[in-house]
């Protein structure tokens, strides 16, 4: 399913991501990938590998799901990631048929409240524009 993702869900994926790589202050790259872990779209102002990001971000996203069941806490919506370097905001978006991750991938000095919103109005605005 995911190698033949239609040609306007990758193209709004790519607006998605180069608008957040603007909107985000702190922000080091933007990937949007199935939820099977293909990359979709990417912005970046740092180097990475995308491929990877996906497929890392589909690993844990799956867990943060089935520790959402586990603990009867619903279906996990957003999951970030605190490290000593950055944060990594993981938020979830349907775009027409297709189950999205929305990554953000931030530079420590990056305001957590304020990207977490950014991301997920992204993610509102690809949910209601399908």
């Amino acid at each position: 399913m995911s190698a033949h993702i239609e040609p306007w869900i990758r193209a709004k994926a790519q607006a998605t991501a180069n608008e957040l790589l603007n909107a985000i202050e702190g922000v080091r790259a933007i990937v949007v990938a199935t939820e099977d872990g293909f990359d979709v779209a990417t912005a970046q102002n740092k180097p990475i590998d995308p491929s990877r990001i996906a497929a890392m971000t589909s690993s844990i996203s799956a867990i943060g799901q089935i520790l959402s069941q586990e603990a009867a806490l619903g279906r996990p919506e957003c999951l970030v990631v605190d490290a000593t370097e950055g944060y990594l905001i993981m938020r979830r978006a349907c775009c027409g048929p297709v189950v999205l991750v929305i990554t953000a991938l931030t530079q420590r000095q990056a305001l957590l409240g304020l990207a977490m919103h950014t991301v997920t109005a992204a993610a509102r605005q690809m949910e209601a524009s399908t």
